[in-house]
Formats: structure tokens, sequence, C-alpha cells
């Protein structure tokens, strides 16, 4: 997926970006010294409290694996060194030298303790928090299986990646990746953009440009049965989209909404951004109703479109939103939200990123094709190296 630069006069943000003052990015020896005395002592009192301690103090009490546990955990995100085995857990090409990050998505292997629960990931994160340069929340767990954590504050790309070493050095963890910003591409605005030459050939007369000559395509076909699930930032009524877009939507922006992923509205934490309306446009590019002598005409103008919201009404999400959306889009269980009745057999994210292509995306795709759903992305219109987005 591609990164998509925000146009002159838009604010684009998922969240708010707050500058945080520059502090220490590294896990100072002494913080960790003083963590392992403090395992140590407790097990000392531990062993002398005999028979009358309770159980439950027993229990909890840290133990010698702890202890080892939170040095190794230490010793990478102090680490400038990263190894070979860790290094191939963490994927760090969404983090820029000048990136805030306080989100993070961690996977655990099957059959760990964490795996099997979100409380256990809350439990690892405290019992590894004095590792870190900020204390860590699970947020939510994803269909994919994997945990979205949030940190206290936003991380400098150094602490982010400190963060993610501490993380990494688990055994149990099968790969970390910082939850990173999505956009939607931007909407054309050309007086003549109705015109459609990316949908003609170049072999009519009078016509320059490369299209993809669908006019050929509809000779076989023009979408009828088919669900397209439209994963952007919701479309709105319009008169010559309403009579194909499907029933049945869902909301994956986890902000206050209508729920059904139509309507973008406002629902975003800056109330004073330029709404895009990126996903209507996209809906007809997809399948505007044709024939019906208004507007313009669909790649598809037979199929449905199911509108599945990941992005805010700024046209920005997150990764972890964007892959929720296209899972439960495709028929997959996602938790809080129920199985979609009408899956789509395609899959459309005409969105952006920056960064080779994360394990977390690539897990969606594998569960998407493998509920029968194609994934169709966008090139977006930078002229980027395709290798490294």
């Amino acid at each position: 997926m591609k990164k998509e630069r925000a146009e002159t006069g838009k604010v684009g943000l998922q969240h708010a970006v707050i500058r945080a003052d520059s502090i220490r990015s590294r896990i100072s020896i002494g913080r960790f010294a003083a963590s392992v005395a403090n395992v140590t002592l407790a097990l000392a009192l531990a062993a002398c409290s005999g028979n009358g301690a309770s159980d439950t103090a027993s229990q909890s009490a840290p133990t010698a694996r702890d202890a080892d546990e939170v040095a190794a955990a230490a010793g990478a995100a102090a680490s400038s060194t990263v190894p070979l085995a860790m290094s191939l857990k963490m994927n760090t090409t969404g983090i820029t030298s000048d990136s805030q990050t306080d989100r993070f998505i961690i996977k655990y292997k099957t059959g760990s303790a964490e795996r099997g629960s979100s409380s256990a990931v809350q439990s690892r994160l405290d019992k590894l928090a004095s590792t870190f340069p900020a204390r860590a929340h699970h947020l939510r767990r994803m269909g994919i299986g994997a945990d979205v954590v949030t940190t206290e504050r936003k991380l400098s790309s150094t602490q982010a990646k400190a963060f993610m070493r501490a993380i990494a050095a688990d055994p149990n963890v099968q790969y970390v990746e910082p939850d990173i910003t999505v956009s939607g591409g931007a909407v054309p605005n050309d007086p003549y953009f109705n015109d459609q030459w990316g949908l003609l050939s170049n072999l009519d007369l009078g016509q320059p440009y490369a299209g993809i000559r669908v006019a050929n395509a509809w000779n076989t076909g023009t979408g009828a049965g088919v669900t397209i699930a439209l994963v952007d930032n919701g479309v709105t009524s319009h008169s010559d989209l309403n009579a194909n877009i499907a029933p049945g939507g869902s909301d994956f922006t986890f902000l206050p909404g209508p729920g059904d992923g139509t309507n973008p509205g406002r629902t975003i934490e800056n109330p004073n951004c330029q709404v895009t309306w990126h996903g209507t446009h996209v809906a007809g590019i997809l399948s505007a109703v044709a024939n019906n002598g208004l507007g313009v005409a669909g790649v598809a103008p037979s199929a449905k479109v199911l509108s599945v919201r990941a992005l805010s009404a700024c046209n920005f999400g997150t990764m972890s939103s964007v892959v929720e959306a296209m899972v439960w889009a495709a028929g997959g269980s996602v938790p809080g939200f129920p199985i979609n009745p009408r899956p789509a057999k395609v899959i459309n994210a005409s969105l952006g990123s920056s960064g080779q292509c994360s394990q977390t995306y690539q897990d969606a795709i594998d569960t998407v094709n493998g509920l029968g759903a194609t994934v169709v992305v966008a090139a977006m219109n930078d002229n980027d190296d395709a290798s490294n987005t």
C-alpha cells in the first residue's frame, strides 16, 4: 500500500499528534539494577514468610524466571545491537526519524499464555514495565490473533524501537510492529474528471490516453451478484450510487458514530479538519450506476458496494483498523463484532502508508484469501518504489 501526500488545505491526522519534550531514549542501568534488586528482595521476603503467608501473595510473588525475563528485556531495550533472530520479529520500516508512536501490534505464538488470553498480555506488559520508555496497556484483541497495545505517551523513533526490542526479547513473541497511520488517496477535483478517460481506450478516435478499455470487459460481465467491500472512510448518500450500496456495513474506526460504515461525519478528534469524502469518490469508481442518464459509470456497474469504514473523516486511520475491516468484510471473526452476513468476494483498499508490507497486513491478506476473497489495493500517485510501500 502506498503513502499519499495530503492535499493542500487538508488537515490530516488520525489522532492528535502531540510533540513531547525529548526524554531519555535508553533504559538506564541504574533503573534496571533497581528493578532486579526489588525482584530479589521480594523473593527473599516471600521465602521468609513461611506458612503464614497467604496463597495469593505466594502466587503473585516474582520468581527467578521473572527476574531473568526482565533482565533480558532490559538488556535488549538498552542495546544498540539487535541479534538476527530478534530483528526478524521486528518491522520498523514504518518508524521514521521524526515519528511519534504510541500504538503497537504484538502477535504471540500459538500455545503461549498471551495468545490464549488478553489478560495475560496485560500481565506481561506490567511485568516488563520497568524496561519500557513508558508504561503500556492492552487495547484490544484483533481478528488475526494479534493484540493492539498503547503506551501512556507518544514515543520518539529511538524509544519506539527500544520498546519493540524489549517486547521481541520474549521467545513467545511472533512479531511486533508499530500500528502505523494509513491514509486514503486524494479526491480528484479536475473539472473534466467526469470524462473518465481512464476507462476508455487509446485506440478510440481522438483519445490519446491509455485506459483500461472497460467496454470490452463489460462484454464478459458487469459485476452482477458480486459484493465489493470498500475499506475507506465511508460513503455518503448520492443519486448515482444509492442503488448499488449494499446494506449492513460496519465501522472500525472505534470512534463515536452511526456504526454502519456509510456516513463519514465528523466523529474524529479534530472537528475542524476538512472532510474528504474519499470513500464516496472510490465507490463511484467501483460501481456507479450505469445507463441511468446520470453522472458517471462505475467499472463494475452491476456490483454492490459494502461500506466498511476504517478511516476517519479526515481520511486517516490505523493499520489495525484497516486489518480488522478487511477480515470482517470477508466473513472472518473479529472480537466485539457480529459476523458479516454478506461476505465480500472482493475487498478494495485504496489506501497508502509508509514502509514495507507488514506481517500484520500479510496475516490479514492470508486470512482473507483463505475465506475466498481477493484484496485489491491502490498504486497511489507518488511514483514510489513498490518494494518499500
